[in-house]
């Protein structure tokens, strides 16, 4: 263990019962110590040290043992008292700590974990009420109240303990803080506890690294900070930059290129039913092209308009096409007399644009004196674009580790409430 924290004077007494030499480490302070070889209770208030009960018991070996010294939350501590605690359905320790400048302090061992607890000598209510308010920090009960009955005591303290000594225990929880108040008769103390992790009790101590909750323990500490809210928030926050970032970056780069238009009045001859638009340039790295078409098929009928996209250096072309309908019924409408295509990853270079209007007629062999007319079509085509799905797949890569982290940190409330006997919607 740790030896460089500064150790309070220290005083050595007998054990009238065992013989044994006992070290006082509170001298002036202490009014009770408990032997640590045959467990007899010394009272320190008589200048005789007089024996108070005699237990034939040693002292049962400790994570942190009588006399362990250490440097937590800012000042060295003394480990002088040790208690057990039980009520009914868990048990757990209660370790006194002592600085000579700073007084007591509780280093509470539950399954779940650690807490370090400061005596509050204010009293912020009654002791008994739901809520407590300390400034404008308002504290909510958590837990019924129990009734603790200490089950073992070891070392010395500031008051006259004793096995099987009972108090009602109330708690309230505020974010990371708990404030616990034990009711004995008509006096009341409260306590301040802070969580604080095993491994920083471990290094303090130079003992081994106890594990907390979710390691040990079925339930975390009404107080203990949730590992994963933060993570979760800081998370959402980088994700809904990095994807406002994407989206500015695709809406100014991919309408930056201008466009070109083209109308057809797509009728019975082949030269009004074919346009070809050129030249589009392309500069710089490969970018998406886009070709946005707009017709009036008449009703209940259909035009396809047949693309090719050629690199007028290289004579490579890309063939698409856009069908165009409207049809409708009774209670019914399909109306598809918009579309556009994008083709992805378009290479430098110099293109022509050719389209094609198919119509029905012209499946049929049908011509102008079968009732066939014009049908108008408008195209505007060019370099740029932007594709929603990869912005909604962007979406799904940066939110998915943020939402798997927001499950862990709802997980992790919802067990921790699942242990409130206060605070749950299905049982308040």
């Amino acid at each position: 263990m740790t030896t460089d924290a500064v150790a309070p004077s220290v005083k050595a007494i007998t054990c009238p019962s065992c013989g044994g030499t006992l070290e006082l480490r509170a001298s002036g302070f202490s009014t009770l110590i408990v032997c640590l070889y045959c467990g007899s209770e010394l009272d320190l208030t008589n200048p005789q040290v007089k024996l108070v009960a005699e237990h034939a018991q040693a002292g049962a070996e400790l994570v942190l043992p009588i006399g362990s010294r250490g440097h937590l939350k800012g000042a060295d501590w003394t480990v002088i008292g040790y208690l057990e605690r039980m009520d009914g359905w868990s048990r757990w320790g209660e370790f006194l700590l002592f600085n000579p400048y700073e007084g007591y302090r509780w280093l509470i061992h539950q399954a779940a974990g650690w807490s370090f607890g400061v005596p509050f000598l204010i009293q912020p209510g009654s002791p008994r009420g739901l809520t407590q308010k300390i400034g404008n920090e308002h504290f909510k009960k958590c837990f019924r109240e129990t009734i603790n009955t200490v089950d073992y005591v070891l070392g010395e303290f500031y008051w006259q303990v004793r096995k099987g000594e009972q108090a009602e225990v109330n708690g309230y929880v505020s974010g990371n803080r708990m404030l616990s108040c034990e009711i004995v008769g008509d006096g009341y103390e409260w306590t301040m506890e802070e969580w604080v992790s095993s491994s920083e009790v471990a290094a303090a101590f130079g003992i081994e690294d106890t594990g907390q909750y979710p390691e040990t323990g079925t339930h975390p500490l009404p107080h203990q900070p949730n590992p994963s809210s933060g993570l979760a928030g800081f998370m959402f926050t980088v994700g809904a930059a990095a994807l406002i970032f994407a989206l500015v970056f695709a809406v100014v780069f991919g309408s930056a290129s201008p466009r070109s238009e083209a109308s057809l009045l797509a009728g019975d001859t082949a030269q009004s039913r074919q346009v070809v638009i050129e030249p589009f340039t392309i500069t710089g790295s490969s970018q998406p092209f886009t070709i946005d078409t707009r017709g009036e098929p008449g009703d209940n009928s259909w035009l396809d308009v047949e693309y090719v996209l050629t690199n007028m250096d290289t004579g490579e072309s890309r063939v698409a096409n856009q069908p165009i309908e409207y049809y409708y019924g009774r209670d019914w409408k399909e109306d598809d007399r918009r579309g556009t295509i994008k083709l992805s990853s378009v290479p430098p270079g110099r293109y022509s644009l050719e389209a094609e209007v198919v119509r029905p007629e012209d499946e049929r062999g049908t011509s102008a004196s079968f009732g066939s007319k014009a049908k108008p079509v408008e195209i505007v085509a060019g370099p740029g674009g932007i594709f929603w799905s990869n912005l909604v797949l962007l979406f799904f890569v940066l939110f998915a580790p943020a939402f798997w982290v927001l499950a862990k940190s709802m997980s992790f409330e919802a067990v921790r409430r699942d242990d409130y006997d206060y605070g749950n919607d299905d049982e308040d």
